[in-house]
């Protein structure tokens, strides 16, 4: 019995051993990849900053682009004391559009840095604290919301230093008309689902707001076949909702096309008030 026993502490020895190596091996494996996805986008970066700069819009701090292989969105940027920072999902990495998605980043940036006040953190987190505490919000799901119509507004303007780079890059970046494209998938036709009457208007709220970025970012940029397409799928999303908040999409849509470039802290703090209040009478109406 004691030899039997001997015996099967050296086969669980053999087999701690294999599995230790097969684990290392792994491990290295997956290094290899890392090294080598993160070569791809600082090569990647590297096309985007160039781009930038032939442009005009030159990116004067450091950048540290990180891909995150389990991020569910495309990607994001982070604003620190000493450098920026791109994170990117591992599927855009992958994707055909990952220069074009890494402008758009550096054109987050670019606005941060040239201190435009659409990228101003201490007003932006000032005006959502504001309207948080008098509308008494707490779910999470409404303070997702109110991010998310902020973020709209922040894309609009990053965007319109984007578009100015894709014009210049067609050939690299892919035709307006593909660019087009990729914002018109954006458009949702369907309303939220929810049992929550209070949810739902705002999830529907939510949808509508999306679908008006989606048209004003094109109407912005005259990208006319794809605007008219944008409405007309928006139209049957209005179709499905509450009267009530349709008849303001309109309103929401005119005032994220006619931002202004050149706006004070003050009329762009006053601007951003204005409309988040119109969208939270609605939204408790």
């Amino acid at each position: 019995m004691e030899q039997n026993a001997l015996m099967w502490v050296c086969y669980d020895s053999v087999e701690t051993e294999i599995r230790s190596s097969l684990s290392k091996r792994l491990l290295w494996e997956k290094r290899k990849e890392q090294m080598r996805r993160s070569k791809i986008l600082n090569g990647k970066a590297d096309n985007a900053l160039r781009m930038m700069n032939n442009a005009g819009f030159r990116i004067k701090g450091p950048v540290r682009f990180v891909v995150d292989e389990k991020l569910p969105f495309m990607g994001y940027t982070m604003d620190q004391e000493q450098e920026h920072s791109i994170v990117v999902a591992g599927k855009a990495l992958s994707s055909g559009m990952i220069e074009g998605l890494l402008v758009h980043e550096l054109s987050h940036i670019y606005r941060t840095e040239t201190n435009h006040p659409s990228h101003n953190h201490t007003l932006l987190n000032g005006v959502a604290a504001q309207i948080a505490a008098k509308s008494k919000i707490h779910a999470r799901y409404q303070v997702k919301i109110l991010q998310e119509i902020v973020n709209h507004v922040q894309d609009l303007y990053a965007d319109d230093i984007s578009f100015q780079v894709f014009a210049k890059n067609q050939t690299r970046l892919g035709s307006l008309d593909q660019i087009g494209e990729f914002f018109l998938s954006w458009t949702r036709t369907e309303p939220a689902q929810s049992r929550n009457r209070k949810m739902k208007v705002w999830l529907d709220l939510s949808v509508m707001l999306n679908n008006a970025f989606v048209i004003s970012n094109l109407e912005r940029h005259q990208i006319r076949h794809f605007e008219q397409e944008a409405i007309r799928a928006n139209q049957v999303f209005l179709s499905k909702i509450d009267s009530n908040l349709s008849e303001s999409s309109a309103h929401f849509r005119t005032f994220m096309t006619n931002l202004k470039e050149e706006i004070s802290e003050h009329e762009f703090k006053q601007q951003l008030l204005k409309y988040m209040n119109s969208f939270i009478q609605l939204a408790v109406s």
